[in-house]
């Protein structure tokens, strides 16, 4: 009777456990052949723990002993493993919350700026006719300042809501332009120069979120820095099938490493975003990868997603 019981309790918790595994590993969009592996581990667990159960209900000595250690063993690590697994996908899970709400919070900064920008032009339009006769009436008096003042205006206005990113690709053009729209306060200078087409193989929340935190980062690095020295470039193409993204901007020449010369970031601990490391691991889990280089003066991230295209 006890012995049929502890088989039972035995079953039971690796029941369990397997159940927790297949529920955690077991994707919609996985290929058959991990679905099989996965199930072909959990059968030779399986499997040994019940061999374990038997010998040690049949044998004694150092056979008892070693079976015992090894249903102890695959308890302990299964439950370890389990506990490691579940830790990582909810990290995933955040992370692609988090991605997912930049990308929405961009694009919908992005088609507001765009109804902003086709507001002021029917305005502007619609005072068009005005305009011309102001001219008009203003040049058969002669009165040249009065022109070059107006024009000057109109010139103004017509530059304000430019909008400086105008790829086609929506969250390209959403990132770039959130980011220098929130950057005015800062008063810092951007040069793009982006060459892509309007679609590319890539997760849009995974792009948005490695560019928008690299931009980021390079707009904390330029605030740190005296105001005619604030610049950020920006170089977006396609080669070879492959996205090359290059973000370079001008700093205090402070970096921060650890012992292994990892970088650090120096942002508040309650700073949104998150830095090269996490942005390496993304890149590695979405065919990319991304390099850091600097000098005294400037700061460069070397971005690739690779076969975007």
């Amino acid at each position: 009777m006890i012995e049929a019981v502890l088989w039972i309790l035995i079953n039971g918790f690796f029941l369990y456990l397997a159940w927790e595994y297949i529920g955690l590993l077991w994707r919609p969009k996985q290929d058959r052949k991990r679905r099989m592996l996965l199930v072909f581990l959990c059968m030779v667990l399986w499997g040994m723990v019940n061999a374990g159960c038997y010998t040690l209900n049949h044998t004694g000595g150092i056979l008892e002993a070693a079976a015992l250690l090894v249903i102890v063993f695959i308890f302990v690590a299964g439950v370890f493993i389990l506990g490691f697994l579940k830790n990582m996908v909810e990290e995933k899970r955040q992370l692609d919350a988090y991605l997912n709400h930049q990308q929405m919070e961009w694009i919908s900064r992005q088609y507001h700026m765009i109804e902003e920008n086709q507001e002021e032009t029917r305005r502007q339009r619609h005072e068009l006719k005005n305009h011309y006769l102001a001219i008009e009436t203003m040049a058969e008096k002669g009165d040249i300042p009065g022109i070059l003042e107006l024009v000057r205006d109109l010139n103004r206005e017509l530059h304000r809501n430019v909008q400086q990113a105008a790829t086609g690709n929506v969250a390209v053009d959403a990132v770039l332009n959130y980011k220098i729209e929130h950057s005015k306060a800062e008063h810092i200078r951007f040069q793009l120069d982006l060459n892509i087409p309007v679609t590319l193989k890539v997760k849009d929340a995974v792009l948005c979120g490695v560019l928008g935190n690299v931009m980021d980062n390079a707009v904390d690095a330029c605030s740190k820095i005296p105001v005619p020295d604030r610049l950020i470039s920006v170089v977006m193409m396609i080669e070879r099938k492959n996205l090359f993204v290059e973000v370079t901007n001008n700093y205090d020449g402070i970096v921060r490493t650890d012992p292994f010369g990892n970088l650090l970031t120096r942002k508040e601990e309650d700073a949104h975003g998150f830095g090269i490391s996490q942005i390496q691991q993304l890149l590695k889990k979405n065919c990319g990868s991304v390099e850091v280089v600097w000098s005294d003066r400037q700061f460069q991230t070397r971005i690739v997603f690779y076969q975007v295209i």
